[in-house]
C-alpha cells in the first residue's frame, strides 16, 4: 500500500497527497471517498478513492501533468504553520 497524507486547505478542509499528487474531496459515496486533482484549472481529471478513514487509496484515473513537488511542500509548510498558531 502507497503512503497517503492528510493535511488541512486554507478553508479548513481536508486535502489528501498521494504519489506526489494533490487532491480535494469531491463526494463521499457509502464507505469510500472520491478526491479530485487540485490542478483542475489544466484539465486534469486525476482522481482516487479512499475510505472515509484515509487508506486504501485507489487511483481511478492518471493525470496529466507531473507531480507538483513545490506545491505539496508549501502545503505542507502552511498546514505546520497553521497547527502551530491554533
Amino acid at each position: 500500500m502507497s503512503r497517503l497524507e492528510v493535511i488541512k486547505s486554507n478553508k479548513g478542509h481536508h486535502k489528501v497527497i498521494h504519489l506526489g499528487f494533490m487532491y480535494t474531496k469531491h463526494k463521499a459515496m457509502g464507505d469510500k471517498i472520491r478526491w479530485r486533482c487540485v490542478q483542475r484549472s489544466t484539465h486534469c481529471k486525476g482522481s482516487i478513492f479512499t475510505s472515509p478513514d484515509f487508506r486504501e487509496p485507489r487511483v481511478t484515473v492518471n493525470h496529466n501533468h507531473v507531480p507538483d513537488i513545490d506545491a505539496v511542500e508549501f502545503a505542507r509548510c502552511r498546514t505546520m504553520i497553521a497547527e502551530r498558531v491554533n
